[in-house]
């Protein structure tokens, strides 16, 4: 959502040598406050995503160790119960 694109109110620069300079430096700050909010808004997506990122690394991570540690205690038991059969 938002202004611009190209139809319509904004949307494209107006015909050169028909503008004042003041309408096209009204147009030219209407075009970089939108910019500038296109890039506001994509910086706190991107904090976002960053955030869900690093949580979900950090749940990931806890999982692996949790399954390593429990391969190292199902080996151990292993073991044990091998050399119990053997001795």
């Amino acid at each position: 959502g938002g202004l611009g694109g190209g139809g319509g109110g904004g949307g494209a620069p107006p015909p050169a040598g028909q503008a004042s300079l003041q309408e096209e430096n009204d147009w030219l700050r209407s075009a970089l406050r939108l910019a500038e909010s296109h890039i506001n808004r994509d910086k706190e997506e991107l904090k976002s995503l960053h955030s869900i990122y690093e949580r979900q690394k950090q749940e990931t991570e806890g999982r692996v160790v949790a399954l390593q540690d429990q391969i190292a205690q199902r080996d151990a038991e292993r073991r044990e119960a091998e050399s119990r059969t053997w001795a």
